[in-house]
């Protein structure tokens, strides 16, 4: 690890050993970003109560504008079992399995949510998650990040990005993500279900950082609805998987 990252983590994680978080943050002047990635599957039967607590808090997140972002990410392993959902990618369960083998965890699971690339949380445990959120924001994010929509043609879009410092050993990752989704499961564990997803991961990149401002594209997939798809950037440490910084772009027209 470069010395610079593991200088700052070192203190970065020392001062969340040091300080108690408080209960009450109501005149606290900032709060951190919380990225809460749910691994999840339409071929699980375990798996419905948690997107629809994702999607609950997609939603209070937004009326609310807090920096709370839900990231459903639907793995492909369970597709064996007679119903091979839609939006499942190979991707999305090798970064799953990247968290277990990084934290040693033992094994993965649907639903399973990680809390800032570092807490790993049944994804139907409601009370801790909600305990693990405000844990999160009370914690000011070491990193700013800001996201803005550039240039936009032949179905490739420019996204825009500034820190307000640098550290080596940094990833941006872009999610792209679309709400307001509607599916009827005809088959599997779940036949009969009619399921409706927010924030479903539909393309997910990382772009390695050399600087503190810069840009990157990405392609579009021209079958999206742009007026329900939005890109939610974060910065996460690529060897330790922490995650310092998030925000949040419309692609609305």
């Amino acid at each position: 690890m470069h010395k610079s990252i593991q200088v700052f983590l070192s203190l970065y994680l020392l001062s969340l050993w040091m300080f108690p978080l408080p209960a009450e943050t109501k005149n606290k002047p900032q709060r951190g970003a919380v990225i809460l990635e749910l691994f999840t599957s339409q071929g699980c039967s375990s798996c419905p109560p948690a997107d629809r607590l994702m999607n609950n808090i997609f939603r209070e997140a937004t009326d609310k504008n807090l920096s709370v972002y839900p990231l459903a990410f639907h793995v492909d392993y369970w597709n064996y079992l007679g119903w091979i959902d839609p939006f499942s990618l190979k991707e999305y369960s090798h970064r799953q399995r990247q968290y277990g083998k990084i934290y040693k965890w033992g094994t993965i699971f649907t639903p399973q949510v990680v809390a800032n690339g570092q807490y790993s949380i049944s994804g139907n445990d409601k009370e801790v998650i909600h305990k693990r959120i405000n844990n999160l924001m009370d914690r000011p994010s070491p990193i700013k990040l800001q996201l803005k929509i550039g240039e936009e043609k032949n179905n490739k879009i420019v996204i825009q990005y500034v820190l307000d410092k640098f550290l080596d050993n940094l990833l941006l990752n872009l999610a792209l993500v679309e709400h307001g989704l509607f599916i009827d499961i005809t088959a599997g564990e779940n036949a009969g279900l009619k399921a409706n997803y927010d924030n479903v991961v539909r393309m997910f990149k990382s772009f390695p950082l050399k600087k503190k401002e810069g840009s990157f594209e990405l392609p579009l997939d021209p079958k999206l609805n742009l007026d329900k798809t939005d890109i939610i950037g974060f910065v996460q440490d690529a060897e330790l998987m922490f995650i310092f910084a998030a925000d949040k772009v419309n692609l609305q027209k």
